[in-house]
This record gives C-alpha cells, sequence and structure tokens, in this order.
C-alpha cells in the first residue's frame, strides 16, 4: 500500500484529501479529509501491536502560511 496525503492543486492551495494506492489491485482509494490542508507535509505510519495503525501528516503548511 502506498499512501498519499495533502499536496496543493493548481492554483497551489494546500489540500486536505488522502489517497491510498493498493499496489496488488492497481487501485486507488480516497480516504477521509484530513482535519486541516497540508502541502508539503510528511507522513508516518503509526502501528500497533495488533497490526492496525494510524497515517500522521506531520509538518508542511497550510495555504495562508506559503512563501513564509
Amino acid at each position: 500500500m502506498i499512501y498519499v496525503v495533502g499536496g496543493h492543486d493548481e492554483e497551489k492551495n494546500a489540500l486536505r484529501s488522502a489517497f491510498v494506492y493498493d499496489v496488488a489491485n492497481n487501485a486507488w482509494t480516497q480516504l477521509p479529509d484530513m482535519a486541516r490542508e497540508r502541502d508539503e507535509c510528511k507522513a508516518v505510519f503509526c502501528c500497533s501491536v495488533s497490526g492496525s495503525g494510524t497515517i500522521r501528516a506531520v509538518g508542511g503548511y497550510c495555504t495562508e502560511m506559503q512563501g513564509r
């Protein structure tokens, strides 16, 4: 699985979107939007002993902070 979160659109507006790509099935799935938009963020997968986990977006900036 490959996760893609945040980024920006054609007008440089930061995005709240999140997607996962299933390599085995060559399929993209849209995930729930993030609470805040983020451009140039990084993501970390935090897993538990049971194998479940969460994706955390860290860093980056929102549209209003662009260029500062």
